[in-house]
C-alpha cells in the first residue's frame, strides 16, 4: 500500500513501483464498479504499456470509498508526480 486515508487507499507493489517509474510513458486508467468491496465504490486500475512486448501491465490498484472529485485529483497527482515507493 502506498496511499491511504478514509475515503482512498492505493495498492502498488514493488514490482509494480518500478515499472511504473521505468515504463510510464502511457499510463492508461480506467475504473469499475463491479469489483469494488461493500464498504467502496469503485475500484481504479493503472496500466502501463510495454511497447517493446506490446503489452500492458497493471501497475496499481486504487479502492475509491466515494466519487467526489477530491478523491479523483489526489489519486490523479500521485501518478502525475511520479511518487512511487520503491522497498
Amino acid at each position: 500500500m502506498i496511499f491511504k486515508n478514509p475515503n482512498l487507499i492505493i495498492f502498488q507493489f514493488p514490482f509494480q513501483a518500478k515499472l511504473s517509474m521505468k515504463y510510464n510513458e502511457d499510463i492508461f486508467a480506467d475504473g469499475t464498479f463491479y469489483i469494488a468491496p461493500k464498504f467502496s465504490y469503485l475500484v481504479f486500475i493503472t496500466r502501463t504499456s510495454f511497447k517493446c512486448l506490446n503489452d500492458f501491465y497493471t501497475t496499481s490498484f486504487s479502492v475509491l470509498k466515494n466519487k467526489k472529485q477530491a478523491l479523483y485529483e489526489i489519486s490523479n497527482t500521485i501518478f502525475t508526480q511520479k511518487i512511487f515507493i520503491v522497498i
